[in-house]
């Protein structure tokens, strides 16, 4: 092969493809699970054999959080999943109420960091039972099972903990 280029020493260096069928399963998972949820797609979206490896739940359990499974038996409803894909969107895209509904979860879908919502129950609050500042009300609306209204603001000084 010639250089076109003028410079260099005259040698070309050819760049030989790569067959991607020879790469093992196992290694190509490793090098998708290394990326982010949004590289895997992206990946499976310009080969037929990426996509493949992009669907296993080998790759698409790195995203998930390493406590997930503890995380989900909390939950107050069950969480059905057929693929560790589809339980990593479902948990980015419908948060899950776990501990009587005092708590919400779910993951955000750019990084896969876990998000908590804590419920009005689970928080301190100052002056919380008196109804003059306090109103504990049902909403159809809301994730919490008794969320609270404020129906005259002073201050709101609150206090809560994760375990």
């Amino acid at each position: 092969m010639k250089n076109e280029g003028g410079g260099g020493s005259g040698v070309a260096s050819a760049v030989k493809p790569t067959n991607f069928a020879l790469l093992s399963e196992g290694c190509v998972s490793y090098i998708l699970s290394q990326t982010s949820p949004r590289d895997v797609g992206r990946a499976s979206s310009i080969s037929r054999g990426f996509k493949c490896f992009a669907n296993s739940d080998a790759v698409w359990e790195r995203f998930l959080p390493a406590d997930y499974l503890e995380i989900i038996a909390r939950s107050v409803s069950p969480v059905v999943y057929s693929s560790k894909k589809e339980l990593y969107f479902r948990l980015c895209d419908s948060p899950i109420l776990l501990d009587d509904g005092n708590l919400s979860f779910y993951l955000n879908k750019r990084n896969g960091k876990k998000c908590f919502m804590l419920g009005a129950h689970a928080l301190s609050i100052a002056w919380q039972d008196t109804l003059v500042f306090w109103r504990w009300r049902s909403l159809t609306e809301s994730r919490s099972p008794l969320p609270f209204s404020l129906p005259v603001v002073f201050s709101f000084i609150h206090q809560g903990f994760q375990r």
